[in-house]
């Protein structure tokens, strides 16, 4: 289905209550697929830009798109749900954090979250011998890997902290993670009173069969105690 001109993925059983769902950079919406599965609720899950049937698009996977789109998509879902929570993946779950901060929602459950988006974005610099004044000026530089460096993106970052998180929320993050901080996630989670837990051998794609049992059993725990 189309939701605002976004492919979207509607699936799960009736309900009164829907998960939205969140990928993250190169994931597609089909993912929610093995999420459903585990909960009673309906499942919404929508392609970010650039991503899943929207690859051939021009543009980047960036907030100033990202959280627009979001909040068109709970605008949406708020006036066919009655309970909306939610499930997100890495830097999809950085997007909703900030589209969805002054939404009540019955759950969240955040898997390998990106939440200091501004330390991410200087480590990059760092990594790649550029300063705030050659960002400044050049506006946008490519990195030799990964994403280009953006001024505008770190602008953002710099003007929207992650300084709430309303709902009862859950964090999954993998002990072997090399794109996210532990310290990062250890911070925001007991400042703004989350619950966190460490898979020590997982990292930060929950990918081997091993990881996503213990995504599973992490999820199944979860929702047991919403």
């Amino acid at each position: 289905m189309m939701i605002n001109n976004i492919p979207a993925l509607l699936i799960g059983p009736d309900s009164s209550d829907l998960f939205l769902f969140v990928h993250g950079q190169y994931g597609c919406k089909e993912e929610a697929r093995a999420f459903a599965k585990l909960t009673k609720a309906k499942v919404l899950a929508i392609d970010l830009p650039c991503h899943g049937e929207r690859a051939m698009e021009k543009g980047s996977l960036d907030p100033m798109h990202a959280v627009p789109e979001l909040e068109g998509i709970m605008v949406w879902a708020r006036q066919r749900y009655d309970r909306i929570g939610l499930r997100a993946n890495s830097i999809g779950a950085y997007f909703s954090l900030l589209a969805f901060k002054r939404q009540s929602l019955f759950a969240s459950l955040l898997v390998s979250p990106v939440v200091n988006m501004v330390g991410m974005i200087e480590s990059m610099m760092k990594a790649q011998g550029v300063d705030e004044e050659d960002l400044r000026r050049e506006k946008r530089i490519q990195a030799s890997t990964g994403p280009a460096l953006d001024w505008e993106y770190l602008q953002y970052a710099l003007a929207h902290p992650l300084d709430s998180c309303q709902s009862p929320s859950f964090i999954l993050y993998g002990g072997q993670d090399s794109m996210v901080r532990r310290l990062d996630v250890e911070s925001f989670a007991r400042r703004l009173g989350c619950r966190l837990t460490v898979e020590e051998s997982c990292e930060h794609w929950f990918h081997t069969p091993q990881q996503l049992r213990a995504l599973d059993s992490w999820t199944l725990e979860c929702l047991a105690s919403i």
